[in-house]
């Protein structure tokens, strides 16, 4: 007796469950009657009672619509992960038991069904697929997460978050239709001071039918060094004058000399033109003659540590959809998830990024795409000896929104690609179960998919 792919470990288990031999062959493990197996040595009664009784965790593949099934179930019935997995998988483990119950000793066919009959009925709640924080107190909420960071995405999808978030920075970083800092600076040193746009995290919770995706993490801890670099003491001084006094809408930086002297030059740059009120300093716009001064200071200051939040709050950087499954497809926002509907799931995150990048820009309308190009246009139109202040500093900040649509543009796709992969992909889930049951569902599942078990189960 043989069963194609069935690893050496539950091979022994079977031949210990029905009083065979394995024995190794050129194609794997052979079970065999003991007076087939000659002299080979087994110990199959110790082997049975070891593992009839040995709890063990084990995973299990599947798509994320029958995991979302799953979640559905938990959140309606109120049980755990495990409780349900249990359930769906009792039946059909107790038909192979049934299948194989002729070529198996009463004594040991007795214990096989009460250790399925005692794992059926046990109810777990030991689940780690989603935190309790993600449970309401009145109804159960599961969720399924997934994380990836820069090493599990696309280099497209880094490159096209770094640019949507710099541009965002860029708008931002226009006030009185000027801009306050540099922008080739800004782009010089964006690599340095940009939040982590490498991460990629989707949340999908049945119960409320939503999708999250969290973009990029806002936070960003780094360290800058003095160099002979002429952009250097721009950015230095763009991070102290942002840590002083906060002027660029939905940024928090904080600073920090490493050394004790640096530290000393940051406390007084912050401190210039600055009240002190109810022992707290708050600083003023700073003059010309406070803005030399802080020159001078920040030639003193040999490194900075930095903290740096951009957006401030932590729900911009997320994307809420909703969410359904018919039959076994996901619906976005209406739209079947498909790689043929790429181009209108596309759309809908398009929309969405347009509205968070409103939220972000809360000190600038973000005009229509066609808008802003019309705009342009009628401006680079006009003869250059009659245009006038206004129009070059709407050009400009038409020139910053205009780069934030093609940055979408290009993040809407990649985002896309990623929401595709994670519904049309497989998830993992782990759960307990005792080695004797584990062999018997592996040898099921080489006949079955995990995925036609549970969902014949789960709509029973």
């Amino acid at each position: 007796m043989r069963i194609k792919g069935l690893n050496k470990f539950d091979s022994e288990i079977l031949a210990a469950m029905l009083d065979y031999i394995p024995v190794d062959t050129e194609d794997g493990v052979e079970l065999l009657k003991k007076e087939a197996a000659g002299n080979v040595e087994f110990n199959g009664e110790k082997l049975f009672k070891s593992t009839f009784s040995q709890m063990t965790s084990s995973k299990i593949r599947m798509r994320t619509s029958t995991a979302y099934k799953m979640m559905n179930l938990m959140s309606d019935n109120g049980e755990s992960k495990n409780s349900i997995i249990r359930k769906m998988f009792s039946p059909a483990i107790e038909s192979k038991i049934e299948s194989y119950s002729p070529m198996i000793s009463p004594d040991k066919l007795e214990i096989i069904r009460f250790v399925l009959n005692e794992w059926t009925k046990t109810a777990s709640n030991a689940d780690s697929d989603y935190p309790e924080a993600c449970r309401a107190k009145i109804v159960s909420m599961p969720v399924m997460k997934i994380t990836l960071d820069e090493d599990n995405v696309s280099k497209e999808y880094i490159i096209s978050a770094r640019e949507f978030i710099k541009c965002l920075f860029q708008l931002n970083n226009i006030i009185n239709n000027r801009p306050k800092y540099s922008s080739e600076m800004i782009d010089e040193y964006w690599e340095e001071v940009s939040p982590d746009s490498g991460i990629f995290s989707a949340e999908l919770c049945p119960y409320l039918k939503k999708l999250s995706i969290q973009l990029f993490d806002p936070c960003y801890r780094f360290s800058i060094k003095r160099t002979d670099d002429d952009l250097y003491d721009q950015v230095a001084e763009m991070l102290l004058l942002e840590s002083r006094m906060e002027t660029i809408a939905n940024c928090t930086v904080r600073t920090y000399g490493t050394l004790v002297e640096d530290e000393t030059s940051v406390q007084e740059i912050k401190s210039i033109e600055s009240e002190i009120l109810e022992e707290r300093v708050i600083p003023k716009e700073v003059s010309e003659e406070g803005l030399e001064h802080i020159r001078k200071l920040l030639k003193t200051i040999s490194s900075l540590n930095v903290d740096m939040r951009f957006p401030s709050e932590d729900f911009l950087c997320f994307l809420n959809f909703d969410i359904t499954l018919v039959d076994d497809t996901f619906m976005i926002d209406g739209v079947e998830i498909k790689e043929e509907n790429k181009d209108s799931i596309s759309e809908i995150i398009k929309i969405r990024l347009i509205e968070l990048s409103q939220k972000i820009c809360c000190n600038i309308h973000i005009r229509s795409e066609d808008e802003v190009y019309n705009r342009i246009q009628e401006i680079l139109d006009i003869n250059e000896e009659e245009i006038s202040e206004e129009c070059i500093s709407e050009l400009i900040e038409l020139n910053c929104i205009s780069n934030l649509y093609g940055s979408i543009n290009n993040y809407c796709r990649v985002i896309c690609d990623e929401i595709l992969k994670y519904l049309l992909g497989m998830r993992e889930m782990s759960f307990t179960i005792p080695n004797i049951l584990l062999t018997i569902l592996n040898c099921i599942l080489l006949e079955k998919p995990a995925d036609e078990i549970l969902s014949e189960h789960m709509e029973a």
